[in-house]
């Protein structure tokens, strides 16, 4: 394919390629003294410097081929020179343009790609320039060579057949005469043009034809310059309506682009109108309509109080708090089946030489259980006179704990016993089995996590156990831990580390330490630890323990960097477990919509006191 010229010459709209340009200056170099001559008076200002008909052929040669650049549409003078130094132009001028446009390709293959395709740019005719412009568009600028132009000249004389068939039968039809003086000149006997001495003589008659027909020649010469001229003409103009065609295309999609833009505009002035009128009309209108509006709707609402439609809730919202926590008469018979039970594991403990720690375990459950009983019915427990042991202390107080702030205090006291070997190990197993068993009657009553749970089996469902039980099977966790509400509600474990009455840098750093043993202490869990801050960052305190700070300024900062840290694990890991700890409950509200676990800071505190 033909690259474009930079240059600004075009015909039919449409840029002349660089190959052509050069071809034509190439042609432009064998003009003549009258040629040039044309040129220079058509334009005359390539003769500058030289005198009128003293200007030098070489310089004026020059002068024109560089003059082809600058034209931005081929002058007459050039074309006509042009076509006349043309073979292929001489032989295009005889075809009709069906015939052109249809063997083109092999005039290419016969005379040259470039000699044929720039002759048809000089054809006078539109559809023979326009097929010259397409094969100059396809051609990759490879020239045939003389085997390939050879072969292309004998199909293009066998598809000619018929025309120079004919062309010889008029041959043939000539007088005897002239066929005998075409032989003898056809043979080199007889010049091509006779001298006077053996021409005939004319008669007046001939003569007067032989004037006829010159002046007839003459007719043809200018009707042909005239059809020319007129077919030039046409070409212009149809040029012209074709460029005048597309710029209306153009004003058409204009004017199109407006008539939207204006209608945009047009509704955009409509809604703006419509709104400053609403907003009048409600200002001026709205004091007069706001007391009539509050007696419909209390009319409305009186209108709709139905007694034994609420009654009806009201039976349902009972029966689903019975079958929560029971009936009395359910609960005294399980209070009986408990106190009996309980008796038959004291005595079993008092007959057995090597009573098993479990029974003295499942007996303070259910000292615990009843307690509990008896405290929804409303019976006061019947206290001890004397404790026995330390163990029995701790069943008692554990029994009387109604929040989880107090059963971790009661932890505390366990471990430091533990510490101080005051219990033996039986007894602190079943201490610590006790404790796990009160925790979930508390954090089952507190209902901490928004929905009241049912209680066992239900409460391995609870963040804290449901924790528990998944990193006892291996499985992977994440826990995300609000840090500033933690270290707000657990004033009771850091308060040491404030610094004048709030929590700092030390509460910070106390928290951070317990969360690392905590991890230590349960590889599989992934702990993310969040702080307000004024600047953004994190840092690892361990390998499954990281600490975020939020950035920006204001109070509750990192509850949106949770929030969104909750949804992102929601979309990429849909079937980790995971859980939030904070007692902040729009907070709460929020994580579980994600689908994380609520867990009360309290219960965090049964894993870090």
């Amino acid at each position: 394919m033909l690259k474009s010229e930079p240059s600004r010459m075009k015909i039919d709209s449409i840029l002349v390629p660089t190959n052509v340009l050069d071809l034509w200056k190439t042609a432009l170099s064998s003009l003549d003294t009258v040629g040039i001559k044309e040129i220079l008076q058509a334009y005359p200002h390539l003769g500058a410097g030289f005198r009128p008909g003293h200007v030098n052929p070489a310089i004026a040669t020059t002068r024109i081929k560089a003059a082809l650049l600058t034209f931005p549409e081929l002058p007459k003078e050039y074309r006509a020179f042009l076509q006349s130094a043309s073979s292929v132009a001489s032989v295009l001028e005889y075809l009709a343009d069906a015939v052109v446009v249809r063997d083109a390709a092999m005039l290419g293959q016969c005379f040259g790609m470039a000699e044929t395709f720039s002759a048809m740019l000089l054809d006078e005719r539109l559809t023979v320039r326009t097929q010259g412009f397409a094969l100059l568009a396809d051609w990759d600028g490879t020239e045939p060579d003389s085997a390939q132009r050879s072969i292309s000249a004998l199909a293009l004389g066998a598809k000619w057949t018929v025309f120079v068939d004919k062309i010889n039968s008029l041959r043939l039809q000539s007088p005897p005469e002239l066929k005998a003086l075409d032989s003898a000149v056809a043979a080199g006997l007889l010049p091509s043009i006779l001298p006077l001495s053996l021409r005939s003589e004319r008669t007046p008659q001939d003569g007067r034809q032989l004037l006829e027909l010159r002046e007839k020649r003459k007719e043809v010469r200018l009707l042909q310059r005239a059809l020319q001229a007129s077919s030039f003409e046409r070409d212009s103009a149809l040029s012209a309506k074709l460029a005048e065609c597309r710029a209306g295309d153009k004003s058409a999609a204009l004017a199109k682009d407006l008539a939207l833009q204006l209608s945009q505009l047009q509704g955009q002035f409509d809604a703006n109108v419509n709104e400053q009128v609403n907003a009048r009309l409600s200002h001026r209108l709205l004091p007069w309509l706001r007391p009539a509006e509050t007696f419909a709707s209390a009319v409305a609402q009186s209108a709709d109080t139905n007694l034994l439609g609420r009654a009806d809730l009201l039976l349902k919202k009972q029966a689903d708090t019975d079958r929560l926590f029971g009936l009395r008469s359910q609960l005294q018979d399980e209070l009986i089946r408990s106190e009996a039970m309980r008796e038959k594991l004291k005595a079993a403990q008092l007959d057995s030489l090597h009573p098993l720690a479990e029974l003295e375990v499942l007996s303070g459950e259910l000292a615990m259980r009843i307690t509990a009983i008896k405290s929804l019915l409303g019976l006061t427990p019947v206290m001890p006179v004397a404790i026995s042991s330390a163990v029995d202390q701790f069943v008692l107080r554990l029994s009387t704990s109604i929040s989880l702030d107090e059963i971790a205090n009661l932890r505390q006291a366990l471990q430091a016993s533990e510490s101080a070997g005051l219990l033996l190990d039986h007894e602190l197993h079943s201490a610590y089995a006790m404790m796990g068993a009160a925790t979930s009657r508390v954090y089952a009553q507190s209902s901490l996590a928004g929905d009241k749970p049912q209680l066992n089996p239900a409460l391995k469902g609870l963040p804290l156990y449901a924790l528990e039980e998944a990193l006892a099977h291996d499985l992977p966790c994440t826990l995300v831990v609000d840090g500033h509400n933690v270290l707000h509600k657990l004033g009771w474990l850091f308060r040491s580390d404030y610094e004048q009455g709030f929590p700092g840098k030390r509460a910070r750093q106390a928290l951070v330490q317990r969360l690392q043993t905590l991890s230590l202490q349960r590889s599989g869990l992934m702990i993310h630890l969040w702080f307000d801050g004024p600047q953004q960052g994190e840092s690892c305190a361990s390998e499954n323990l990281q600490i975020h700070f939020s950035g920006g300024c204001g109070e509750n900062r990192a509850d949106k960097q949770i929030v969104a840290y909750l949804h992102h694990l929601q979309l990429s890991q849909p079937t980790l477990l995971r859980a939030v700890v904070t007692d902040d409950r729009d907070e709460a509200g929020q994580a579980l919509v994600t689908g994380a676990l609520a867990m009360a800071v309290q219960e965090l505190a049964l894993w870090i006191a």
